[in-house]
């Protein structure tokens, strides 16, 4: 993965973000439209997903570090400055979400996913600029 690659799905996080506000999902009755809710899921689950990939070649590429949990990953990036380590330790939190709705733990529910809705919103938002400092800091 190039840093041309990082940058795109640092866009594709972005995109998915977009789509996320483009649902408007203002009250967690309209989760209980089916669409909705597993349009919501995967989107989350998408974005999650694309900062693991981009965590985990950071780390490889510029830190010669590799990580047995995708949680570690983002605890990492705050230990090597890339992320804040109060950020880095509140976003990594999101990887269990991004469990639950893959190997479906347990049932998931409107009001975790409606919480889960802001929450990836800001959080990747912040994720991505950070990224994007650490990179241009870097002149990389």
């Amino acid at each position: 993965m190039s840093t041309e690659i990082i940058f795109q799905r640092l866009k594709y996080i972005q995109v998915d973000i977009d789509k996320l506000q483009l649902l408007n999902i203002k009250d967690i009755s309209d989760l209980n439209d089916f669409k909705n809710f597993h349009l919501v899921e995967r989107l989350i689950e998408k974005i999650i997903d694309c900062a693991i990939d981009i965590n985990n070649y950071l780390l490889r590429e510029y830190f010669n570090e590799s990580v047995v949990t995708s949680k570690e990953s983002f605890m990492s990036l705050g230990k090597e400055g890339m992320l804040t380590e109060d950020f880095a330790n509140e976003i990594s939190k999101s990887v269990g979400l991004r469990n639950t709705i893959i190997h479906q733990y347990q049932q998931l529910d409107e009001k975790i996913l409606f919480d889960a809705i802001q929450l990836t919103i800001e959080g990747y938002g912040k994720y991505c600029n950070e990224i994007i400092k650490w990179l241009e800091d870097k002149n990389i």
